[in-house]
């Protein structure tokens, strides 16, 4: 039977995992993907910066990503709460257990989950060095979702 178009197809609440080495355009894409509901860690780092009138890398401190993450997750949970339909996270999730809080709330809430997988390498704006950044390819965990 073909689908009624005077009503709208159900839309798919699905929230997207982006992730990979700095400077493999996770970024990019993610604000592609959920424009409206796109986060990272990073977002932290980069209101902190504004907020002082430094830059990013005068803030980045690694004693505080435990808090840029949490607060990056919070926001998630947050956009979920609202009833976001597409969300992104666009983190460096070199390990598949860095995801797991977010495939769980994904499950509880009843969102589709996508991980995407980056392995471009555009050149890294947070200038994380070469050496760092290639350790993180190296580690970077393949892995079926």
């Amino acid at each position: 039977m073909p689908a009624d178009p005077a009503r709208p197809a159900m839309v798919k609440r699905t929230l997207f995992i982006v992730r990979g080495a700095p400077g493999s355009g996770k970024s990019r894409l993610a604000r592609i993907i959920a424009p409206g509901a796109c986060y990272s860690a990073d977002d932290y780092f980069e209101t902190l910066a504004m907020e002082y009138a430094k830059t990013y890398e005068e803030v980045w401190k690694a004693e505080k990503l435990g808090a840029a993450h949490d607060e990056c997750f919070d926001r998630v949970h947050g956009a979920m709460a609202a009833r976001c339909n597409r969300i992104s996270v666009h983190n460096t999730f070199i390990k598949r257990s860095e995801i797991q809080r977010y495939r769980e709330l994904a499950t509880e809430r009843g969102y589709e989950l996508n991980v995407i997988r980056m392995e471009s390498n555009f050149g890294n704006v947070h200038k994380v060095p070469v050496g760092k950044v290639d350790k993180m390819r190296r580690e970077l965990e393949a892995w079926e979702c």
